[in-house]
């Protein structure tokens, strides 16, 4: 999956934000200046023997510094990393299913589970008990082989309180005409208080989807609420 110019840089800005921290427009002028010749990429862990990364962008990389996934508690097989990566060798930066070894700079890890199937009659009260109505805009998406992408931003304040983050599919949601499907966003705080923004990154799998395997499935249309508490759409396709 190719990211456009705008989306790596967001993306390279949630690896040069602290988490826990809020990031700044000085932050993103900072960034669009940087020229230390890395790239961002995010990818799945498919082996843990020797830990090996499957890039959405340049295909199968193999990190030399190995340890930073194991500090990071992101070396579990399937788990999701936005990663900034050096080419070790600068002509092998491309998609081929060639292994590539790459130093990695920064690695974010991204929270990586389910979707959550609602089924039909479910009181609309017990969905927003458990899955939040609190607002969750949307910055980027994207559908690699195996994941809904999304970024987002959120407001907190305790960084020891989890927010949870969920994507709702109806259990007998349509594909519209345009092979597009209908699902939620959703962010529950818990009992954490909104004043920070934060960023960040989830890949919600495509097989916990059963609709995804429709042959006219083409991509998502996705409901999320703004700041000002109105509901936006965004859509991705493949």
């Amino acid at each position: 999956m190719k990211w456009n110019k705008n989306t790596l840089l967001l993306f390279l800005l949630v690896l040069l934000c602290e988490i826990g921290t809020s990031c700044t427009s000085h932050d993103d002028e900072l960034l669009q200046s940087s020229g230390i010749g890395s790239f961002s990429t995010l990818g799945t862990v498919v082996n843990t023997a020797r830990l090996t990364v499957h890039s959405d962008s340049y295909g199968p990389l193999l990190p030399m510094n190995t340890d930073i996934f194991i500090k990071n508690n992101a070396n579990a097989l399937g788990q999701r990393v936005l990663l900034e990566v050096l080419f070790l060798d600068s002509q092998q930066k491309s998609d081929s299913l060639e292994m590539k070894e790459v130093e990695v700079i920064s690695l974010y890890k991204v929270l990586t589970k389910d979707a959550n199937i609602i089924q039909s009659g479910t009181a609309e009260t017990a969905v927003n008990d458990t899955f939040g109505t609190a607002p969750i805009p949307i910055t980027s998406t994207t559908v690699s082989q195996e994941h809904l992408n999304i970024q987002y931003e959120i407001k907190g304040y305790n960084e020891n309180i989890s927010h949870r983050i969920s994507l709702l599919v109806s259990d007998n949601a349509q594909l519209d005409g345009n092979g597009l499907l209908p699902v939620e966003l959703r962010h529950n705080p818990e009992t954490d208080v909104q004043i920070n923004s934060y960023w960040g990154v989830v890949s919600f799998n495509l097989s916990s989807i059963p609709q995804y395997k429709n042959p006219e499935f083409k991509g998502f249309r996705i409901l999320y609420k703004k700041y000002d508490g109105s509901a936006a759409y965004t859509t991705v396709t493949f």
